[in-house]
């Protein structure tokens, strides 16, 4: 008997990364955002779109 694994699995850091990269140019193919609104938590979104604002701030803040 052949066990099928369900592949309906969630982005992962790197594609929710890339992303919310996309997202700060306004950028998204309509394939990500299909995979992103269907298997992504709105939190690890949220939580990594945070970190990656703090990061881009502070980088460009420095005096």
């Amino acid at each position: 008997m052949v066990k099928v694994e369900n592949s309906k699995k969630g982005p992962t850091f790197f594609q929710i990364t890339v992303s919310i990269m996309a997202s700060f140019f306004g950028v998204q193919s309509s394939k990500n955002q299909q995979r992103d609104f269907e298997g992504g938590k709105p939190l690890n979104f949220s939580v990594i779109g945070i970190l990656m604002t703090c990061l881009w701030y502070g980088a460009i803040y420095r005096n």
